[in-house]
C-alpha cells in the first residue's frame, strides 16, 4: 500500500533518532575504551579485544538469530537494548569505583558488539518501514544520524571528560543514551507494531528456516564473504590508526583528546558524503556500484599509503595523515555505499528471512572477521619484524580480494 508524505516522515525521524543516539553511545564508548585499553595495555591488547569479539559476538549473535524464530523484532531489539543498558552501566561503576582496569577490555570489546547490533536493529526495522526504493533514496539519511551522533560525541569527548573528572565517566554518559534510544524503540513499536511484527511472525505455513541452513544459500554466502572481507580491511586500517596513535600519544588525556578530534573530522566527512551525494550516487548508478566504490577506493589508498612507507618511514608523518585519510574514506564509504546496498540486497530474500539473515550476516561474519583479523595480527607480532608497511600490504591483498 501506499504511504502518504506524513507518514514517511514519521518513520525516518524515528529511525534517524535510533541511528542519532547509536552513533553518540559508540562514539563516547570508542574514546573511552580506546584511551583507556591503550593507556593501560598498550597496542598489543587490541589482537586479544578483536578475538574476544569473534568468540562473544558469534555465539551472542547466534543466540539472537535463534530467538527471532519465536519473537518478533522489536521483543529482540528491546531485551538487546536493555541488555546494553546494564553492560555499560556495569562497566563504568567497575572503572570507575573499583578500579578494575581490565574493563577497559569489556568497554572495547562492547564498541564492536554495539555497533553490529545496532544496525541490525535500525536496518531491521527500515526493511520492514521502508520499501527498495525507499531504502536506496533514504537509509543513507539514516546512517547519517548516526554519523551526525557519532560525531556530537567526537566533539563533547574532551570537554565532557574535563568536566566529569575521568574518562570512564564517558561511558555513563552513554549509557544514558542507551536509555533513550530504548525509548525511541519503544515508541517506533508502539506506533508500527503490526507491520514490525511481520518480520518473524508471517503464520505457521512460512515459518523463517533456521540461520544454519539459511546460510548455505549460495546468494546468502557472497554476501556474507563480502562483508566478512569489508569488515577485515576495515579493522587492519583501524588497527593502523590506533596502534599509530598510542605510539605516538601516550598520555592517556592526550590520547582522548586526538580521539575526540579524529573522531570528529573522520564523522564530519561521512556526513558530508551522506547528505550531499551518496543518495544521488546510488540512485542514479545503482547497487553494482555501491558494492564497487569502497574497495576500489581502498586499493587505490593503501598503494599510495605504502608507497609513503617505502620511503619515508612507518613512523614518518606522512604515512600517519595517510593511514589516517585511507581509513576515513573507508568509513565514508561503508557508510555510504556499502550499508545501502547490503541493506537493499538483503530484500530480494523472501520476507520471513530478511531479519535473521542479516542478523547471521552483520552479527556473525562480522566478528569472525574481527577475531580472524586478530589472530592474523597476533602471528605477525609472533614473527617479528611486522611493520605496519607489511600489515598494509596485506590489507592490499584483502581489499583486491574484496
Amino acid at each position: 500500500p501506499s504511504r502518504d508524505e506524513d507518514d514517511l516522515v514519521t518513520r525516518l525521524t524515528l529511525l534517524v533518532g535510533q541511528a542519532f543516539f547509536l552513533g553518540l553511545i559508540l562514539g563516547l564508548v570508542v574514546v573511552a575504551a580506546t584511551a583507556l585499553l591503550l593507556s593501560y595495555f598498550g597496542p598489543g591488547a587490541l589482537p586479544y579485544v578483536y578475538i574476544a569479539v569473534a568468540v562473544l559476538g558469534s555465539l551472542g549473535f547466534y543466540g539472537v538469530a535463534e530467538a527471532q524464530q519465536r519473537w518478533s523484532l522489536v521483543q529482540v531489539s528491546v531485551v538487546t537494548e536493555l541488555v546494553v543498558v546494564v553492560y555499560l552501566a556495569v562497566t563504568w561503576a567497575g572503572l570507575a569505583f573499583a578500579q578494575l582496569n581490565w574493563l577497559a577490555f569489556a568497554a572495547m570489546i562492547s564498541f564492536s558488539l554495539i555497533l553490529q547490533i545496532g544496525f541490525v536493529i535500525v536496518g531491521g526495522q527500515a526493511g520492514r518501514l521502508l520499501d527498495v526504493r525507499q531504502i536506496k533514496r533514504y537509509f543513507p539519511r539514516i546512517v547519517a544520524g548516526f554519523v551526525i551522533g557519532f560525531m556530537v560525541a567526537g566533539a563533547i569527548a574532551p570537554p565532557l571528560q574535563r568536566m566529569l573528572g575521568a574518562t570512564e565517566n564517558l561511558l555513563l554518559a552513554a549509557t544514558i543514551g542507551a536509555l533513550v534510544m530504548l525509548g525511541l524503540l519503544l515508541a517506533t513499536n508502539a506506533l508500527y507494531s503490526d507491520i514490525l511484527a511481520q518480520a518473524s511472525q508471517t503464520g505457521p505455513k512460512v515459518q523463517p528456516p533456521p540461520l544454519r541452513k539459511t546460510l548455505t544459500n549460495r546468494f546468502v554466502l557472497l554476501i556474507f564473504a563480502y562483508q566478512m572481507l569489508s569488515a577485515m580491511a576495515s579493522q587492519f586500517l583501524d588497527y593502523m590508526v590506533m596502534a599509530s596513535a598510542g605510539a605516538r600519544f601516550t598520555e592517556t588525556d592526550s590520547l582522548t583528546n586526538f580521539l575526540g578530534i579524529y573522531t570528529f573530522a573522520l564523522n564530519l566527512t561521512d556526513l558530508l558524503f551522506l547528505v550531499l551525494v551518496a543518495g544521488f550516487l546510488l540512485t542514479r548508478f545503482g547497487l553494482k556500484f555501491g558494492l564497487t566504490l569502497n574497495p576500489g577506493m581502498i586499493v587505490l589508498l593503501l598503494v599510495a599509503v605504502i608507497v609513503a612507507g617505502i620511503f619515508t618511514g612507518p613512523t614518518s608523518v606522512l604515512f600517519f595523515g595517510l593511514v589516517i585519510l585511507t581509513r576515513i574514506l573507508d568509513l565514508t564509504f561503508t557508510d555510504g555505499a556499502t550499508r545501502t546496498s547490503i541493506n537493499a540486497m538483503f530484500q530480494a530474500l523472501p520476507a520471513n528471512q530478511r531479519v535473521t539473515v542479516q542478523t547471521g550476516v552483520e552479527g556473525i561474519g562480522v566478528p569472525l572477521a574481527l577475531g580472524l583479523t586478530g589472530v592474523i595480527l597476533l602471528v605477525f607480532d609472533a614473527l617479528g619484524n611486522v611493520t605496519m608497511v607489511h600489515i598494509a600490504l596485506f590489507t592490499l591483498g584483502i581489499s583486491l580480494l574484496w
